[in-house]
């Protein structure tokens, strides 16, 4: 079953921005759609979780905060993103797609950081085949 599109960043444009932490327990796959323009330069990584309640994922790990980098699959030629790696933009504005295997997750982020310029939009849609 697929879920709607949602707005997870609507045109950040300053300094380090996560995204609301979304509750990802029914959901075995999230697509994101990626796109940056206006002479974008900054980095996008996904952040990922397994406890109850959601980290604070602005903060460092800790044994109490304990999040993760995510790995995506880039949906134009297949290749592995690394999380800690993530997705970035210099200068050249372009829409990317990826897919991020949320088996076992309870809450996820996207963030933006490293920001010189340009604006950043996630939208995201969940889909698994157990529902």
């Amino acid at each position: 079953m697929y879920g709607s599109p949602k707005e997870m960043l609507d045109g950040k444009t300053a300094g380090a921005q996560i995204s609301d932490a979304e509750n990802v327990d029914n959901s075995r796959h999230i697509v994101l759609a990626l796109t940056a323009f206006n002479s974008p330069n900054f980095r996008i990584r996904i952040k990922g979780s397994i406890t109850n309640d959601a980290p604070d994922f602005g903060a460092a790990q800790s044994e109490t905060n304990q999040w993760e980098y995510i790995m995506a699959k880039d949906l134009n030629d297949g290749s592995t993103i690394n999380g800690s790696v993530g997705i970035s933009w210099a200068g050249t504005g372009s829409t990317r797609m990826v897919e991020v295997n949320t088996n076992g997750l309870k809450h996820f982020v996207v963030e933006v950081d490293n920001h010189v310029a340009g604006n950043a939009y996630v939208y995201s849609r969940r889909f698994s085949v157990n529902q």
